[in-house]
């Protein structure tokens, strides 16, 4: 038995670079010599399972459980790394795909706790760390539903193709072409913009040139394949014989300059590199009273702070003047006047209805809750946010009155999240024609159907469509990922 290769033999530097000697499966001597040389398939086999163990098996083992949210990628990520080091051929290629897509993992964990550790105060800045992480979710669990999706753990992923017939040895060569496409896809999309801005370390880590890995791999799969037509293994009633066996003297040939042309150069690869409450209830109280019918209060009774506060007393006069010595007014009145006064209240110079707290919590929910609702109460957050900042921009005062309604929205809204985060709960069982499912889906869209009237209110009715069909958007996004991702951890489905 061979030494046991470690490509992890050299520390890992603290600053990443772009150089990819350091990151897992790029350590070891460069082969020299014909690159394609005499080698024992079977030892060539045991040393790359040896490497698969010091990668992809290695790494899984720092995969951690973190929040809710990122629960499809943590049972992904393991589950791959409990299949994927059965096979032995691009091992270190896959080995990089692996590892950069923990290293996401651990970079969104990171913004989320982040984000849980802090206070009202900071809301705006934690903002950009929810806006991120948030972001960066969905795209990773994509690249790991396409990770081997298709990937079953049998003889045809060796290195050497079987040689019973040249047709399953084509279907096997056909499948590695299929499998290095989908590996260069991968490490691709892990260069994301949504991936690298969660910090400056891991964007180092993302950009990293792989084609050494790729090189390794396609090289080891190369010398096999070249000892199989050498040895003639491959006899098949297919293949013409005669002529001193030339079709087998083109492919040997064919093989041994494909390898040389490896070693010799790198793959053309596409890259990419106030609370005033009080002070709000006793001004507008003696105002209300007055639509009442009986004792309506005098100018003089009015609190002294409402006068403070700059309320137009000329037009609190006019409406205690214009119901003196009228009749009860009817509901129908009342409600009426109730309109007149909200317009009136838009003026008394209260503008500052606190909902920070709220839009927190809000915030803090989102890491609890999983998919198939985590998408959703995502776009229900952005929306409640977006109304929220726009309310609370100075030139936007007009609207302020409206933010009452807002704040009970958000209130609304942090109750039935914490329903839907302590609703049962089991990613192996779960059916999206479940009963409980229909149910939370019917309440996330009541929530977002909420925000509508403000939309309204705020005067940007205009931009509710957007985020509706974001909405729609990441309710495709909950459904699809889980059913995709329940059927790659093996689970039947549940109707």
């Amino acid at each position: 038995m061979p030494p046991r290769y470690n490509p992890d033999s050299n520390p890992r530097p603290a600053t990443p670079s772009r150089s990819s000697s350091q990151l897992p499966g790029g350590q070891g001597a460069q082969p020299t010599g014909n690159p394609l040389s005499p080698i024992s398939p079977q030892r060539n086999a045991n040393q790359s399972q040896s490497a698969i163990d010091l990668t992809i098996e290695t790494e899984v083992k720092k995969v951690k459980d973190g929040y809710p949210a990122t629960g499809l990628i943590t049972a992904l990520l393991k589950h791959i790394g409990a299949t994927v080091n059965l096979a032995p051929r691009d091992v270190y290629t896959s080995g990089q795909v692996y590892f950069r897509s923990r290293m996401v993992y651990d970079g969104i964990h990171d913004l989320m706790k982040k984000v849980d550790e802090t206070n009202v105060e900071q809301l705006d800045q934690n903002w950009g760390l929810f806006d991120k992480y948030t972001t960066a979710i969905p795209p990773l669990e994509r690249v790991l539903l396409q990770f081997y999706k298709d990937f079953s753990p049998d003889a045809s992923r060796a290195h050497a193709p079987p040689v019973d017939s040249t047709h399953n040895a084509v279907i096997h060569i056909h499948t590695w072409l299929h499998e290095r496409e989908m590996l260069r896809t991968a490490l691709k999309e892990l260069t994301n913009d949504a991936f690298k801005i969660l910090s400056e370390d891991l964007k180092g880590y993302l950009v990293a040139d792989h084609l050494e890995q790729r090189k390794k791999d396609d090289i080891a799969t190369l010398r096999v394949l070249h000892e199989l037509v050498v040895q003639n293994k491959l006899s098949d009633k297919d293949i013409a014989q005669e002529d001193n066996q030339q079709l087998l003297n083109d492919v040997k040939s064919g093989v041994l300059v494909l390898g040389k042309e490896i070693m010799q150069k790198p793959f053309m690869e596409a890259r990419q590199e106030w609370n005033h409450d009080q002070d709000v209830h006793d001004c507008l109280y003696p105002v209300r009273h007055s639509f009442c019918g009986s004792n309506r209060p005098t100018m003089e009774e009015l609190p002294a702070k409402c006068q403070d506060m700059g309320c137009d007393e000329k037009n609190v006069r006019k409406h205690i003047e214009s119901s003196s010595g009228q009749p009860t007014p009817t509901s129908e009145e009342l409600e009426k006047q109730f309109a007149e006064l909200e317009g009136l209240l838009q003026n008394l110079g209260v503008t500052d209805i606190p909902t920070a707290k709220e839009m927190m919590d809000l915030i803090k929910l989102a890491a609890r809750i999983p998919r198939p609702y985590g998408g959703r109460s995502v776009s229900l957050i952005k929306a409640l946010y977006h109304l929220d900042q726009y309310s609370r921009k100075p030139e936007n005062s007009g609207v302020s009155g409206y933010r009452y309604e807002l704040k009970q929205t958000m209130k609304d809204s942090i109750a039935e999240l914490n329903a839907v985060k302590s609703a049962a709960y089991n990613l192996q069982t779960f059916s999206l024609e479940s009963n409980d499912y229909k149910k939370w889906k019917d309440s996330l869209r009541q929530l977002l159907d909420k925000t509508k009237p403000l939309f309204t209110s705020f005067g940007i009715s205009g931009e509710w469509s957007t985020f509706e069909s974001n909405f729609e958007s990441t309710a495709r996004v909950d459904e699809t990922h889980m059913e995709e991702g329940r059927k790659r951890l093996g689970f039947t489905s549940t109707k």
